[in-house]
C-alpha cells in the first residue's frame, strides 16, 4: 500500500469508529454510508467489515457464539479503543453482546503469552471490574480507578508499554440512579 492508501484507510476506519457506529437508526447509517461512499470513492463499510472479520477470526469463540453485527462492531470498537487507550461507552439493550465482547477480548489479549499471533504482538489487558447498582457510591467508583492506576504504578517503565489496565464498568445506568 502507498502512503496515500494507508492515510485513506486510517481516515476511513477513524470516521467509522467516531461517527458511523454512533448512529443507531439503520436509515441514518445507510445515508451516512452513501455519503462516505461518494467521498472515498469506494464502499465505505467494506474496510471496517474486513477488519472486524480479521479480529474476530483471531479470537477463540466457543460453540454457539454467533458472529452477528453487534458482536463484530463491539469487538472491533473495543479492540481499537483499548489499544489506543481511548475511553469507550458501549450502550445497548440486554443481549447485544456488550459484556461478551469485553470477555472475549480479555481472554484473547494476554500479551506475549497469548495463543494467537495477533494478540502476542499486543499488550496484556488487565480488567478492573465495577458492577454498578442502586447502592453504588462515588467512593466505590473512585476506588476502582485507583486500583487500575496502582497496577500500572507497580510496573517498570519498560513493562508499561506491554500492559493496559482497563476499567470495565458494568450497568453504569444503575449506578447513575444511585441515591449515593
Amino acid at each position: 500500500l502507498s502512503n496515500y492508501d494507508i492515510y485513506k484507510y486510517s481516515i476511513n476506519l477513524s470516521v467509522y469508529v467516531c461517527y458511523y457506529l454512533r448512529l443507531t437508526k439503520k436509515d441514518f447509517r445507510q445515508e451516512f454510508s452513501n455519503n462516505m461512499n461518494k467521498y472515498f470513492g469506494y464502499d465505505f463499510i467494506e474496510m471496517p467489515k474486513r477488519e472486524q472479520q480479521f479480529i474476530i477470526n483471531n479470537i477463540e469463540l466457543k460453540e454457539g457464539i454467533a458472529k452477528n453485527r453487534a458482536l463484530l462492531e463491539n469487538i472491533f470498537t473495543l479492540f481499537v479503543c483499548v489499544n489506543a487507550k481511548v475511553p469507550l461507552f458501549i450502550v445497548g439493550k440486554p443481549g447485544c453482546s456488550k459484556s461478551l465482547s469485553v470477555q472475549l477480548l480479555f481472554k484473547s489479549m494476554k500479551g506475549d503469552i497469548s495463543d494467537n499471533f495477533l494478540f502476542k504482538s499486543l499488550p496484556k489487558l488487565i480488567i478492573n471490574s465495577y458492577q454498578g447498582s442502586l447502592g453504588s457510591t462515588s467512593k466505590g467508583v473512585l476506588s476502582i480507578f485507583k486500583k487500575a492506576r496502582q497496577i500500572l504504578e507497580k510496573e517498570t517503565e519498560e513493562n508499561l508499554s506491554n500492559l493496559i489496565s482497563m476499567i470495565y464498568f458494568d450497568e453504569m445506568g444503575l449506578a447513575e440512579h444511585s441515591p449515593n
